[in-house]
C-alpha cells in the first residue's frame, strides 16, 4: 500500500510539471498567436488541443489528490 501511495505522490508531481511544460507550449504556439487566425479551424483544432490536454492533466492532478485523502484516511483508522 505503501508504494502504491508513492506512485500516487510521483504521478501527481509529473503532472505537474508536465502541465506546466504544456501550457508554455500553448502560450508560445505561433498559430495561436497570429491573431488573423483567429475562428479558424486550424486554430480552433490547435486550441481545442491544447485545453483537452490541459484539462486532462488537471482531472489525473484532482485523482491522485482524491486518492491520496482516501489513502490517508485509511492509515489513520
Amino acid at each position: 500500500m505503501v508504494f502504491l501511495l508513492l506512485a500516487i505522490f510521483l504521478l501527481f508531481g509529473v503532472s505537474s510539471v508536465l502541465s506546466s511544460l504544456w501550457l508554455t507550449q500553448w502560450t508560445e504556439d505561433p498559430i495561436l498567436q497570429n491573431a488573423s487566425l483567429t475562428n479558424t479551424s486550424v486554430y480552433l483544432q490547435h486550441r481545442d488541443l491544447y485545453l483537452g490536454v490541459y484539462g486532462g492533466f488537471g482531472v489525473l492532478q484532482g485523482m491522485c489528490e482524491k486518492s491520496i485523502s482516501v489513502a490517508s484516511e485509511t492509515f489513520q483508522t
